[in-house]
């Protein structure tokens, strides 16, 4: 779970809730939901505060995890919230932790995330109105040779220093 596995062992023993407060970065909102979904599934019930500029990194991290994570959304920056907006946070969090698991929140087995949606290119989404050829985007793609004549020229050259 992570490089203090004191810390997470001491807390689900001696802990009977926790609340963690992610910094606002994607990577530390990212770890803070691993570290939720990881006590949540030794049964350590919790709950993260995030910033809502991050809500899709909670959603995407708890996914990957195949691990609900109750999470409460915070304003930022968090010293313009108002007293008011202060309040409503901390009722969330006695709310997060106090209610009962969903049904979905109870589930256990084998997880399999949803299918990914399709992607589509520019040409699907946008009509022809000539202006992806003037930007050179109506071209497919070299991955990453200016032509596609140059990455077969790089390859050639490959053979024959090889030989």
């Amino acid at each position: 779970m992570s490089n203090d596995p004191e810390l997470w062992d001491e807390m689900v023993k001696e802990g009977a809730a926790f609340v963690y407060g992610a910094a606002p970065s994607a990577s530390t909102t990212h770890w803070s939901t691993t570290w939720v979904a990881g006590l949540e599934k030794r049964g350590l019930p919790g709950v993260v505060v995030v910033y809502d500029t991050l809500i899709d990194t909670v959603r995407i991290t708890a996914e990957m995890k195949g691990t609900p994570v109750r999470w409460v959304p915070v304003s930022y920056p968090p010293q313009k919230m108002t007293e008011k907006q202060m309040a409503d946070v901390t009722d969330r969090v006695m709310k997060a932790l106090t209610t009962a698991p969903t049904a979905n929140e109870k589930k256990t087995g084998k997880y399999t995330p949803p299918e990914a949606p399709e992607i589509r290119s520019f040409r699907h989404v946008l009509p022809d109105s000539g202006l992806l050829s003037q930007a050179g985007l109506d071209r497919r793609p070299s991955h990453g040779a200016p032509d596609e004549g140059a990455g077969r020229g790089h390859a050639q050259r490959h053979e024959t220093q090889a030989r």
